[in-house]
């Protein structure tokens, strides 16, 4: 899946794609806020 999304989005910074992967598959079922995801993982909202 990362190689297809790298490609697809140009993803340039692996560390935050994978943090953000790791937050989205433990917080599933539960309401996406994406000021937390900012807040708790350090990154810009556009990055988000």
């Amino acid at each position: 899946m990362e190689k297809d999304i790298f490609f697809f989005l140009n993803v340039r910074h692996i560390e935050k794609f994978r943090n953000l992967l790791q937050y989205l598959s433990l917080n599933i079922g539960s309401m996406l806020e994406v000021s937390s995801v900012m807040s708790e993982l350090k990154m810009d909202f556009r990055t988000v």
